[in-house]
């Protein structure tokens, strides 16, 4: 079925013949973890940063009719209740 790590499909004289997008047939690249981790290190900060400044600065200008979920961490004043 997978053919081992010696299989070499017809056609194809070494490795270093094979290029692909994902890496060749047997793709294990070096730091693949360690560059993994950055990448989603980073994308988890960047989010951050892009929801507290989101939540930092969302404006409304009219009260929403119905619950959304901003209001548990948006800044803004409550609304005066009407009397």
């Amino acid at each position: 079925m997978g053919g081992g790590d010696s299989y070499h499909p017809k056609g194809h004289h070494t490795f270093k013949e094979v290029w692909s997008p994902s890496g060749g047939w047997w793709c294990d690249p070096k730091g693949w973890r360690k560059n993994t981790v950055l990448a989603v290190g980073l994308y988890m900060t960047a989010s951050y940063l892009i929801f507290q400044y989101s939540a930092e600065n969302e404006r409304r200008f009219s009260h929403p009719r119905h619950w959304v979920p901003s209001m548990l961490y948006a800044k803004m004043p409550p609304k005066p209740e009407d009397e």
